[in-house]
């Protein structure tokens, strides 16, 4: 992300319906289909720390991103594990992690292929990576930017990049689908009026009571991911698996 964009996250992550959200899905996710007693957890961009929070109820979590500014804030949280690496190059001897976390990252990364050979590297046999990111190079907006995303990917996409990597897809869908169509037409407002997006504003400011109703609609999404799989959706989530034999 931009440098200023951590900060509009760090003030908004614990009660923004999204961040809440999305954290809230994918705790679910990984305590219904991967976590296990005495787990080591990788959360590769760990961002301004939610999700270190969040996942440490699992085990101990060691959070890694590129940039400064992340691990600055992640710091104002006191977590004890943070390394700045690049996700395509781990500084992790192999067979470290029982989970790894990659959610919303390598949408950032220039050689996302090498870093899916790199989760699988530091991955134990059998160990699972839980990975999330935004769908279609056509939803492409100026929150992207923002983000300093390099592309968006399709389901298919993410499938290959998996099967390439040698790992085994347990779940594959798109999601935050009930919320799509209201996504696209926020999106096309953007495109239409031109309307310039930036690291202080680019999470629209919403009422408290639409906030709570977003976050019901998109957090219901947990009792479904797993059992079918999305046509469509703002995003990708995807489990996937370690040969145990490797």
């Amino acid at each position: 992300m931009r440098k200023g964009a951590y900060k509009t996250t760090y003030d908004n992550e614990k009660s923004y319906w999204w961040y809440q959200a999305r954290a809230d899905i994918v705790q679910h996710v990984f305590s219904r289909n991967i976590f296990a007693p005495d787990m080591e957890i990788l959360n590769l961009g760990c961002g301004t720390g939610l999700l270190n929070e969040r996942f440490s109820e699992f085990g101990p979590v060691t959070g890694i991103d590129y940039k400064h500014e992340a691990l600055e804030f992640c710091s104002r949280n006191r977590f004890n594990f943070l390394v700045r690496a690049d996700a395509a190059a781990l500084p992790f001897r192999d067979q470290s992690f029982n989970a790894c976390l990659a959610l919303d990252m390598i949408e950032h990364l220039p050689d996302d292929k090498r870093a899916l050979n790199e989760i699988k590297r530091v991955l134990k046999p059998g160990g699972s990576v839980l990975l999330t990111a935004p769908a279609f190079q056509w939803m492409w907006s100026g929150m992207d930017a923002v983000g300093e995303h390099i592309r968006r990917y399709t389901r298919p996409q993410i499938k290959e990049l998996l099967a390439q990597a040698g790992l085994q897809a347990a779940i594959l869908s798109y999601y935050n689908f009930f919320l799509s169509p209201l996504a696209f037409v926020y999106k096309l407002k953007e495109w239409i009026l031109r309307e310039e997006v930036t690291e202080e504003t680019f999470l629209p400011v919403i009422p408290p009571a639409l906030n709570r109703i977003l976050y019901v609609i998109f957090n219901s999404e947990k009792n479904w991911l797993g059992r079918v799989n999305f046509p469509f959706g703002l995003s990708i989530m995807a489990l996937a698996r370690k040969n145990q034999e490797v």
